[in-house]
């Protein structure tokens, strides 16, 4: 029950992120978090996902550590869990968390924004895929690992010697 909580307070802070416009918009640089060094353990590496196949990343510039999971694998065949009322419904969700009515907005998340079937199916990891960097030599500067939360794509950027290395990584939604 405690981790159904931290599901739906990490949703509706995506919900409010997501409703919170300015009028200039254009101006805005995109909600990113990031820091200055690799993940040390699972909790601090990255989330990508597209709602079926996700993965935590690490970002270590010697072996780089994508831990890799997929819904499909531990819960069964795959299944269609979209819940056809959730766009009619989500403006009214946002309204009454604006509002100040959590109550009211949870109640109606769970009714119309969680997925169908309501209750998570098991969910455990597929496996890690490590990259060996071939050049691991030289002393690493300006280390910057991010996640775009508005593409959701991660990137790792860093200097090594005179060389700048960037990649970024994405979960497909097809």
């Amino acid at each position: 029950m405690k981790a159904l909580n931290y599901i739906f307070l990490f949703f509706i802070t995506i919900l409010i992120i997501s409703s919170c416009e300015s009028n200039n918009t254009a101006k805005q640089k995109p909600l990113r978090l990031w820091f200055k060094q690799p993940a040390d353990q699972w909790d601090n590496a990255l989330p990508i996902g597209n709602g079926r196949l996700g993965a935590m990343v690490f970002g270590n510039p010697a072996i780089e550590r994508i831990q890799v999971n997929e819904e499909s694998l531990w819960g069964g065949s795959k299944i269609s869990n979209d819940n056809p009322g959730a766009l009619e419904h989500l403006p009214v969700i946002r309204q009454k968390i604006l509002a100040g009515e959590i109550p009211e907005a949870f109640e109606l998340a769970e009714k119309y924004i969680a997925g169908i079937p309501g209750k998570l199916r098991s969910y455990q990891v597929l496996g890690d895929i490590y990259l060996h960097f071939s050049d691991t030599s030289g002393t690493i500067e300006n280390y910057k690992r991010e996640l775009n939360l508005e593409t959701g794509v991660i990137k790792i950027s860093y200097s090594r010697d005179d060389n700048f290395i960037e990649y970024e990584l994405f979960s497909s939604a097809i």
